[in-house]
């Protein structure tokens, strides 16, 4: 953990408890149940990053979208579920990175998602991600710079683009979640 990480820990109200991540693993949807104790979760996500776009022989690839961002605040008590799924980063070339989710479980919210295309559904920060810069002659492009969310917290950069010489882009950064509770 980062320093800015550990100070805007120790900034929060109530008795935190250590924010929990939740990176890609499968895309699948799991099941977030808050621990004994909580009175309030904080929620931040990003989608995955797309892929940057392979060099077509003469040009470079331009690089990929990073990901939206969205955060929000709710009371919640120990034992109430919520339920997620986290976005892997765009694999190859063009490929865009998919959509992180937060949705109703046993504790009732506004669906929250975020994607390269759109943050959805945040009470505290809706914020669009960053484009990838376009290719300059045969360097491939730079990937849109991830936004930095609660505590320092990044994900979802975009994947650079290819070189001229017909490479393939990079591939984009999986998204996140994480759950913070009071």
């Amino acid at each position: 953990m980062t320093m800015q990480q550990m100070l805007a820990c120790a900034v929060e109200t109530g008795a935190p408890f250590s924010p929990i991540l939740r990176d890609y693993t499968s895309g699948s949807s799991v099941t977030e149940t808050a621990p004994a104790g909580c009175s309030q979760v904080r929620i931040c996500i990003w989608g995955g990053g797309d892929a940057g776009d392979g060099g077509d022989g003469v040009t470079g690839g331009d690089g990929g979208a990073s990901s939206g961002y969205v955060e929000s605040v709710y009371a919640i008590s120990g034992g109430q579920t919520l339920v997620y799924t986290v976005g892997a980063g765009g694999t190859s070339t063009g490929i865009i990175g998919g959509t992180s989710q937060v949705a109703s479980g046993t504790k009732t919210i506004t669906t929250m998602s975020a994607s390269t295309s759109a943050a959805n559904g945040g009470t505290v920060s809706n914020t669009p991600g960053n484009p990838g810069d376009p290719a300059a002659g045969g360097a491939g492009g730079a990937g849109g710079a991830a936004v930095v969310g609660w505590g320092g917290y990044s994900a979802g950069a975009g994947g650079a683009g290819g070189a001229a010489i017909k490479t393939t882009g990079l591939p984009g950064q999986a998204g996140r979640v994480i759950f913070y509770y009071t």
